[in-house]
């Protein structure tokens, strides 16, 4: 079963490229060796391209520079998701990281041993140091996820199986990206397999765009829009700015 490991890249102030090669070297360790990485890259300057043709003999690596829509994370993900040719499309952001070389191994175990159409890995944190890993997280779906409640995490836990008719991220979102994506998975598939075993970690840093794009305004006019797509139709559940 081929694994589609797939990237939104950008400059990162800065730390693009130190973010992407720690994860090369992670890839490169794999116990799965069917895997190919899936680079959809919004940089302006090429530091991006030349690490990944410098590792392109030791990796299978699927490099596209995309111009288009810049700063929209959803955009730049789906890119990386619609040229996924694997069986399995595992969506990893450029800051995050898959924990030690079996993290892909387990995650291709998870679709073989559940009839789940998407996953979602247990996963741990840091804050910015790839030697101090905590708070582990064990993800579960619930039914008003959408309107920012989210106790999934990141997209980087998450996992699909790859056919024409899988959903992609509403390129109008910013904040809310994540949990609507979830709420469009769920709709079109039930409930997630869970893989219990810690298999990322989500990294928190200070130039994240959660931390320097989000407005209070976003949020508001982001959450609009979503009750818009997706009434709210649990009188008992409270919507609000989290």
């Amino acid at each position: 079963m081929k694994a589609s490991i797939c990237i939104p890249a950008y400059e990162a102030n800065g730390r693009g490229v130190e973010f992407l090669e720690h994860n090369f070297n992670l890839f490169e360790r794999q116990t799965h060796k069917d895997i190919e990485v899936v680079i959809s890259d919004h940089s302006q300057n090429d530091d991006i391209k030349e690490l990944c043709d410098g590792w392109s003999d030791r990796l299978d690596i699927k490099y596209i520079k995309n111009l288009e829509n810049r700063g929209n994370s959803s955009a730049n993900t789906n890119v990386a998701m619609k040229n996924a040719s694997g069986d399995i499309i595992k969506i990893l952001f450029q800051d995050d990281f898959i924990v030690d070389e079996t993290s892909i191994e387990k995650t291709v175990k998870g679709f073989e041993n559940e009839a789940s159409q998407w996953l979602a890995s247990a996963c741990l944190h840091t804050n910015d140091d790839v030697n101090n890993l905590g708070s582990p997280f064990q993800p579960r779906f619930h039914r008003n996820i959408q309107y920012g409640e989210n106790t999934m995490s990141s997209p980087s836990v998450i996992s699909v199986r790859n056919f024409e008719e899988i959903p992609y991220f509403d390129e109008n979102l910013i904040w809310l990206m994540d949990v609507e994506y979830y709420k469009q998975l769920h709709d079109a598939f039930g409930e997630p397999g869970i893989v219990k075993d810690y298999t990322v970690v989500n990294r928190a840093w200070g130039n994240q765009v959660s931390n320097s794009v989000v407005t209070q305004e976003i949020k508001i006019n982001e959450l609009n829009y979503v009750l818009k797509k997706h009434p709210n139709e649990d009188s008992s559940y409270n919507v609000r700015i989290w």
